[in-house]
């Protein structure tokens, strides 16, 4: 669940590196950068956007950018994107299923790491601007999974594309004669572009530097399977994807969450686990009628721990990345309210650091129906035994949580608050939008 970006433009190479750092949020292990059309720049580095400042002051005219959030491949410096071969790079967010198939298909090319983007290279190489649709349809037909792409093309193009389902989101500004790609609407917002508009799934676009869109074509399509996921925990609430916005959907599931709470009396607060459920938790505690309380405060210098690489990481940074506020848990009987539960970690430190500090019992409720299933579309948890509501019904997931209850929402509630029915919730029921061969999938994260 990466974040990518590409620019057109005097401006590419900035809009580019401050374009990355809008979508921070969505890999933090590394970053990537290559600019063309004048001078050349490229650069792959670990660590976060902003700890390594560029000149951003050059001749370019095209930019594409990538936050690595890892999922396929070992952390090297070599998995950090962008990829680039010949007249060709390219930027992607998402995981490719069939990717050994793919790679063991391409035997000739040389292949300098396991992430699973490099196999668009060979998918593209010989490009040109005629012979783009025919090349991306053929990938659309070949490459299974959830993907969306950005690349360049000589010293003059930027291009991008999306999976047949839609399943990783893209969208699309102009400003002027200037056009940009974004894994997300606000960070092409914050940027200055006027007009955006969401890639739709199957949809290819060609972007000439000077002359703008060459080619704009949907050359296939399935039936739409979006990540359920993006609006419940991964996408800046400050953005949309089809039209609704991040911040409408959290309150749409705050309001059904809340229809879940039999007795409310039972509780004296409601309070968020920080910082993406803060919104379903405003929208529960009004529906309740309860007080509100923030009762933890995140460290802003630590990263979401969810995405971290690792369990030890991700236990690490739980252990220091929430402060908790003491006169508002004294004493209290608490309804915390979290985007999702998923291997349980944070949920578990949270609640012994809560009942440590004087609280008389904590619930948990969460915005997103209990996650059963791996995911393998480009979200870190392949392993259906590290999830915490793997075989376990509601009073175990309470009990192996250390919660005194705790409220799921089902997944019609996902489907109603998120208006609509075009959504991969494979984690959720087991129902994945393309055929998994788990063994090979996992194959290709060795």
């Amino acid at each position: 669940m990466c974040g990518i970006i590409a620019a057109t433009g005097a401006s590419a190479l900035s809009q580019a590196y401050f374009g990355l750092q809008l979508l921070q949020h969505r890999g933090q292990d590394g970053f990537g950068l290559l600019a063309k059309g004048g001078d050349i720049f490229y650069e792959r580095l670990p660590g976060l956007v902003n700890q390594s400042p560029i000149d951003t002051q050059k001749d370019i005219r095209i930019a594409i950018g990538h936050t690595r959030y890892s999922t396929i491949g070992t952390f090297r410096e070599q998995e950090l994107q962008p990829f680039a071969f010949k007249n060709v790079a390219i930027c992607h967010n998402g995981n490719i299923t069939n990717y050994q198939d793919l790679k063991n298909k391409h035997t000739n090319f040389d292949f300098a790491s396991n992430n699973d983007a490099e196999v668009f290279l060979p998918l593209l190489a010989g490009l040109t601007a005629t012979s783009f649709n025919e090349q991306v349809k053929n990938i659309l037909t070949e490459v299974e999974g959830a993907y969306s792409v950005v690349g360049l093309l000589n010293d003059d193009y930027i291009f991008a594309f999306r999976d047949t389902r839609g399943m990783r989101p893209l969208f699309m500004g102009k400003d002027s004669n200037d056009y940009a790609f974004a894994s997300e609407s606000q960070a092409l917002s914050f940027l200055g572009y006027k007009e955006i508009t969401e890639v739709k799934a199957g949809e290819a676009i060609l972007i000439h530097q000077a002359d703008g869109i060459v080619s704009q074509s949907i050359l296939q399509q399935e039936k739409p399977a979006a990540c359920m996921f993006e609006w419940v925990y991964f996408a800046g609430v400050e953005g949309q994807i089809q039209d609704l916005p991040i911040y409408q959907a959290r309150l749409n599931l705050g309001r059904l969450l809340a229809k879940k709470i039999i007795d409310p009396t039972k509780y004296d607060i409601v309070a968020p686990v920080p910082d993406t459920s803060r919104t379903s938790a405003i929208a529960m505690a009004e529906s309740l009628n309860l007080p509100y309380r923030e009762i933890l405060i995140k460290n802003r210098y630590v990263q979401r721990s969810f995405i971290l690489n690792s369990q030890k990481q991700r236990e690490a940074a739980v252990n220091w990345k929430l402060m908790p506020v003491l006169s508002e848990i004294k004493d209290k009987r608490i309804l915390l309210v979290d985007d999702s539960i998923v291997r349980g970690t944070t949920s578990k430190r949270i609640h012994r650091l809560l009942k440590e500090f004087g609280a008389k019992s904590v619930a948990i409720a969460s915005a997103c129906p209990p996650i059963r299933h791996p995911c393998y579309y480009g979200v870190d948890f392949p392993n259906k035994e590290d999830l915490v509501a793997n075989a376990r019904n509601l009073s175990q997931i309470a009990e192996h949580i250390e919660a005194d209850e705790v409220f799921y929402l089902d997944e019609n509630d996902l489907k109603l608050g998120l208006k609509s029915e075009g959504l991969c919730m494979a984690c959720v029921n087991g129902d994945y939008p393309s055929e998994i061969n788990r063994e090979r999938v996992i194959e290709a994260r060795l």
